[in-house]
């Protein structure tokens, strides 16, 4: 043994290449130890020769010779580059596995041969490599920024050292994206999804690829970007669902995979880039998002992520498609929250949202603890008078001002009823109800529109206007429409009309099988002022969807159902998260000062971090809060006997 071991010091000390050619034909015949010592002579080495036998028996060695190769794999670019092509599948395929291992883009191109190999594993593994080649990237480019943040300094060469840092990454995501280019051109040879999920990750760049207009690959990739779209739980494809929204061949996937997702990192990624709704094209795209199951406990999701991103919340909340009351609450529960940032910049929205419920939470936010966000919240409060003002002159025809041309005051009506608030949208409904008939036709018009858009702002705007009696045959007909968005924007708007024909098209909803249609129809029969029928509502006392279920427990609660005040126990030990929430919000908004100790309780021992805040608030604030109507007051007493 000590002979052998001197025999391969004498090789590694030698200069002839014939020392290597020894050491590589022995390689595969060789038993441990002297395998690893052979190794390590070649690995010091580093000829051609010996690189290239180190390839080609990589899978026979001990995984500490393994990860030595790997780590030096800086020297075996030439040598790789041989074994990709190599005769031998064995050889091959540790190549790829090599590179796979390496995280290191500049290896990438390799893979552009080994994707289109004849062998289907070689193929296999390719994909699988470029895939982990592309997580990588992100992974060093997020620790990268990170630690560059972190040693932010003023020093002239530290900011030169960020800056070639930056270069490396750049150009490792050029290595990255030419190679997934060349793959998605062979697509048709291999038909791996993780060729396409990879390329998913930088649809920016690669967005003539995948989106191509023409020709027999844009059905295979539609198919691909689908699938993978629809499974994936990747944040990484962040970017590419703000594009796919804009696409109608992977809108109605996107939309149902975005309204689906509840993960954090994914929407956390969708916030940090949501710079990139400055172009149009994405704004409209990302409007067509009107429902989020990631929001169903509202601000507590947004104050679960990092404050650098939750500043940016707020703008990338309203740039959506949700529901307005959706956006208003979620940005009226955001005022308190503990980030001081993110309130200026939930401000900053509410300024731009309209309605009551966005003045309602601006004169919150004129009372709040920074001078800033009072001055934000005065100022908008103090325009927006300004603008009522203007608007009830505009249309008060019986002072004294000219009046409107009948095909403008449907346009102007149209933009600017969501500005006003409810007193002021009623006083100007009266006056249209007795105004040109013009309107109400340009009205049925947008009810009865192609548009799904268009239908949603019609129904939001006879129902801010309380006009909704004017239009029963309308929403009959939307009741059964096939968005359900719309139909649910009926069921809310019918709770005005207290008549049998709105109550019979409300109990139809019950067999909706949107749940949001369900809850606001639940929520409109107990409005109803007459007629109201506990047993239609008491089967969802148990529904597996938390709005659904504490709309139903507060409906009954305002109508004294003994068994309501049971469920609303049950739902604030229920096991599911998302139920805790809407039963501490049913809580709140009910003002039932005799849960506080149970709300207290919650805020010490309940399992999630989340319901514990959210709790904590409720407990603080039902000392002092009132139910907000005579049917909630009514609701509180029920609940607390």
């Amino acid at each position: 043994m000590p002979e052998r071991c001197a025999i391969y010091d004498l090789l590694r000390r030698s200069p002839l290449s014939a020392a290597d050619d020894a050491l590589a034909d022995a390689l595969p015949l060789l038993d441990e130890p002297y395998r690893t010592r052979a190794a390590d002579v070649l690995l010091a080495r580093a000829s051609q020769t010996g690189l290239l036998a180190l390839v080609s028996s990589f899978d026979q060695f001990r995984e500490a010779t393994r990860d030595e190769i790997v780590r030096q794999n800086s020297k075996f670019f030439a040598a790789l580059r041989v074994a990709v092509r190599s005769a031998r599948l064995e050889t091959r395929e540790n190549a790829v596995t090599i590179i796979h291992r390496a995280e290191n883009q500049r290896l990438a191109y390799l893979l552009s041969a080994a994707v289109n190999d004849a062998s289907a594993r070689i193929r296999q593994a390719a994909a699988t490599a470029l895939h982990a080649l592309a997580e990588a990237y992100y992974r060093t480019e997020e620790e990268t920024l990170s630690l560059l943040r972190d040693a932010a300094t003023d020093d002239a060469e530290a900011a030169l050292v960020g800056l070639r840092v930056m270069q490396i990454v750049h150009e490792e995501r050029k290595y990255l994206v030419q190679t997934l280019t060349e793959a998605l051109t062979n697509y048709g040879e291999h038909h791996h999804f993780e060729v396409v999920e990879a390329a998913m990750m930088f649809p920016l760049e690669l967005k003539s690829k995948l989106f191509e207009q023409a020709g027999q690959r844009r059905g295979m990739f539609t198919h691909a970007m689908n699938e993978v779209f629809a499974r994936s739980d990747s944040p990484r494809l962040a970017t590419f669902a703000y594009l796919a929204l804009t696409r109608p061949e992977t809108r109605n996937t996107a939309l149902k995979r975005i309204a689906s997702r509840e993960d954090p990192a994914f929407f956390a990624a969708m916030i940090d880039r949501s710079w990139l709704l400055k172009d149009a094209a994405l704004a409209r795209g990302w409007a067509h998002v009107r429902q989020l199951a990631w929001l169903v406990d509202g601000a507590e999701a947004i104050q679960d992520l990092p404050e650098a991103t939750q500043r940016r919340a707020p703008a990338w909340l309203m740039a959506s498609g949700l529901p307005a009351d959706l956006k208003q609450e979620v940005l009226t529960q955001l005022l308190s929250a503990p980030c001081r940032e993110t309130v200026r910049a939930t401000v900053w929205a509410l300024v731009g949202a309209s309605g009551q419920v966005s003045s309602l939470a601006l004169e919150r936010a004129a009372r709040h603890e920074d001078p800033e966000v009072r001055r934000i919240a005065a100022r908008a409060l103090q325009r927006r008078r300004t603008l009522h003002g203007a608007i009830r002159r505009r249309h008060a025809s019986e002072r004294g001002g000219a009046p409107t041309r009948p095909e403008q005051q449907f346009d102007d009506v149209w933009e600017c009823f969501e500005q006003l608030d409810a007193a002021d949208a009623a006083l100007l409904g009266q006056r249209l109800r007795a105004g040109p008939r013009s309107f109400l036709s340009r009205t049925t018009a947008m009810l009865l529109s192609k548009n799904s858009d268009q239908r949603g702002r019609a129904l939001r705007m006879i129902s801010s206007l309380r006009i909704v009696d004017l239009f029963i045959g309308e929403l009959a007909q939307l009741s059964t429409d096939e968005d359900g968005y719309v139909r649910s924007m009926v069921m809310t708007a019918l709770a005005q009309v207290a008549t049998g024909g709105s109550r019979r098209i409300l109990e139809r909803a019950m067999f909706d099988s949107d749940p949001r249609v369900i809850a606001n129809a639940i929520d409109a029969l107990a409005r109803l002022r007459d007629g109201f029928r506990p047993k239609v509502i008491t089967p969802f006392l148990d529904h597996g969807d938390n709005r659904v279920r504490a709309n139903a427990i507060r409906a009954l609660l305002m109508h004294r159902v003994p068994n309501a005040a049971e469920s609303l126990h049950r739902m604030l030990n229920d096991p599911r998260r998302a139920h805790r929430v809407s039963a501490l919000w049913l809580v709140d908004r009910l003002g039932i000062p005799q849960l506080a100790a149970r709300a207290e309780e919650m805020s010490r021992s309940d399992a999630d971090s989340s319901v514990r805040r959210l709790a904590s608030q409720v407990a603080r604030k039902l000392a002092s809060k009132a139910p907000n109507s005579p049917g909630e007051r009514a609701a509180s007493k029920e609940a607390a006997s």
